[in-house]
């Protein structure tokens, strides 16, 4: 629907200039209604717990977010929440590069299509028009976004063996710090490039999390879309340039050859008055030396249908021009409308084929174990800590880990006793099972230390030792078919 507008409003400027005659610039601005259901802020919580502040993200896809890389520094957790609701949805970093400042996120809960981007990768130019989505008051996503254009190009050389060069660049769209992350559309709502922080900017000054200022910095697309290819994402990638684009290199054409049309009208009249104008003078010098009064009224009446004769030309040549213009403009019509259908055509089939990809995804994915568990208990300081541990986590493949860093394990158990990567619980031949990751202060089954990477049964009302500081009771619950 998004690029339906732009090319319907590109005819329009271009039926407008032609009726008109008069050049004009019409700034298209994309449509928001598939976008702003892609936008996401990202939240960030240090070891405390406390949130870093909000950023900005968005879907690109099979569960996948892209945001920026550098205010994530140092969050132990990260969630996404919907703009303008309270939905959250727990989050896994698959990947943050400081030098180009993305970072990639997985959510398994998040079902959003994803953005697309502009047709291979958008390659940005100094003068392009950029649009960056903002918030409305209500905190969604507002429907218009910020318009600008990039100002000025900038590559990040290696510095390094091994590390390869970024392209960025630079605009004049306002900016604030919570749409850091945020992406920058084409006049078609495809992305070109992320919202990203100023790479020469200090790490004291980062850590205030500024504002943007007035030339943003932005990643190109490509990198993101590198980024999302070594994550293992799919993203949508226009497979035509932006449409819009065209119209506005044929409407400037347009315009430039009309201007150049026009100024060799008005030289051709300047010059055709100065021959009248000479002539008359003419004419009175011979009729001021000639007495006769019959000449003089012969040269009166050879001017009078010199000029009506001239007046009627002009008037053919008017009546040429305006059928030259309706045909133009007819035919221009035709084109976009049969242009527009096939866009939309195509767009659908697309569509209906990432709809019905995803649903069979969705249903080989989804095998849920037979029961469910929960862990409770405490620590030596009497603090309590419950773990729910759901079928659909018991019945993935690789089970459930739990530990104390949220981005490594399914289950976060908050103790300086546990590693990160403490212990797994798995299903296997419809049995509990339970195995160490190799912690550092050991698992222990009723009293009995398990050897690190051994499965070994676990029962209903068994007992898990975590070091020498929690103990959790095991209750497992049978789900009903």
């Amino acid at each position: 629907m998004g690029t339906t507008r732009v090319e319907l409003r590109s005819v329009g400027v271009i039926a407008a200039f032609l009726a008109l005659g008069v050049p004009q610039v019409v700034p298209a601005q994309p449509d928001l209604d598939e976008v702003r259901e892609q936008v996401f802020l990202v939240r960030g919580f240090d070891s405390m717990g406390l949130a870093l502040g909000d950023i900005s993200g968005f879907a690109a896809g099979g569960g996948f977010l892209v945001t920026n890389a550098e205010l994530l520094r140092g969050a132990e957790s990260v969630v996404v929440v919907t703009p303008g609701a309270t939905d959250e949805f727990e989050v896994t970093v698959i990947a943050a590069d400081r030098r180009s400042d993305v970072a990639i996120l997985q959510a398994e809960r998040l079902d959003a299509v994803g953005v697309s981007f502009a047709a291979a990768g958008g390659e940005p130019e100094a003068g392009d028009g950029v649009h960056l989505p903002g918030f409305a008051e209500n905190g969604s996503v507002d429907d218009a976004p910020s318009p600008g254009s990039i100002s000025d190009l900038r590559v990040l050389e290696p510095a390094a063996v091994g590390e390869r060069s970024v392209l960025l660049f630079q605009h004049n769209a306002p900016a604030t710090a919570r749409q850091y992350g945020m992406p920058v559309l084409n006049a078609c709502g495809e992305v070109i490039g992320m919202l990203r922080t100023d790479p020469v900017m200090s790490q004291t000054a980062l850590n205030a999390r500024p504002a943007p200022g007035t030339s943003p910095y932005a990643v190109a697309a490509q990198e993101v879309l590198r980024a999302l290819g070594e994550a293992g994402a799919e993203p949508t990638v226009s497979d035509e340039p932006c449409l819009d684009l065209r119209a506005r290199a044929e409407f400037a054409e347009a315009a430039a050859a009309e201007a150049e049309r026009r100024r060799a009208e008005v030289e051709a009249d300047a010059a055709a008055t100065r021959e009248e104008r000479d002539a008359a003078q003419r004419a009175a010098a011979e009729s001021e030396a000639a007495a006769e009064a019959a000449r003089e009224q012969a040269e009166a009446a050879a001017a009078a249908r010199e000029q009506a004769e001239a007046q009627a030309a002009a008037e053919r040549a008017a009546a040429e021009v305006r059928q030259r213009r309706l045909l133009v403009v007819i035919v221009l019509s035709v084109a976009a409308a049969v242009a527009v259908v096939l866009v939309l055509i195509r767009r659908l089939r697309r569509r209906r084929a990432q709809l019905a990809a995803a649903e069979e995804a969705v249903e080989a994915a989804i095998q849920p174990a037979a029961f469910s568990c929960l862990l409770e208990g405490a620590d030596d300081s009497g603090r309590a800590h419950v773990l729910k541990i759901t079928a659909e986590q018991l019945g993935t493949s690789g089970g459930v880990v739990i530990g104390r860093n949220p981005a490594q394990a399914g289950a976060l158990l908050d103790h300086p006793e546990a590693s990160r990567e403490h212990f797994r619980l798995t299903v296997e031949d419809d049995r509990l099972m339970i195995a160490d990751l190799h912690s550092t202060n050991g698992t222990f089954v009723d009293g009995e230390r398990l050897r690190p990477g051994e499965a070994r049964p676990l029962h209903d009302s068994g007992v898990i030792g975590v070091g020498s500081a929690i103990s959790l009771s095991v209750s497992v619950n049978r789900v009903s078919s």
